[in-house]
């Protein structure tokens, strides 16, 4: 059995089966200050383990893929067209804040549309904004 599961923080905050309205209004809701980021499980049965993709952040959002069974993430999402020079903060709580190139972050916009993709078809887009993290 697959199942999604949305975890938001701060407060946590659980829902199992979200709907495609559900994951976008949580990703609006980031705002780098009170409400910081979420993350899009994917539970499988066989073998026991998750796939996830977690966003930190709030108008520029870090969002990245971890596949099932990984100690890291594997890719990322990036904007071509924004500033590489110019520098976004992304808060991660009690981690800290990190300074990211803005073209390694994306607005929300863009973010939506990836994951609503990796909910619909059960992966991340080969075409989309997916950079791999060995091309950094």
């Amino acid at each position: 059995m697959t199942m999604w599961v949305l975890a938001t923080w701060p407060p946590m905050a659980i829902t199992s089966e979200p709907n495609a309205d559900a994951v976008e209004t949580a990703i609006r809701a980031l705002d780098n200050e009170t409400r910081l980021g979420l993350a899009l499980f994917r539970e499988r049965d066989d073998p026991p383990e998750s796939e996830r993709i977690v966003v930190m952040g709030g108008k520029r959002l870090n969002v990245e893929y971890w596949p099932a069974g990984a100690e890291a993430p594997t890719f990322y999402l990036q904007d071509d067209r924004a500033d590489k020079h110019a520098q976004t903060l992304v808060n991660f709580g009690d981690q800290g804040t990190l300074a990211y190139p803005m073209s390694e972050t994306v607005t929300q916009d863009i973010a939506v549309a990836e994951i609503l993709y990796f909910m619909k078809h059960g992966k991340i887009s080969a075409y989309g904004a997916w950079s791999p993290y060995d091309s950094l």
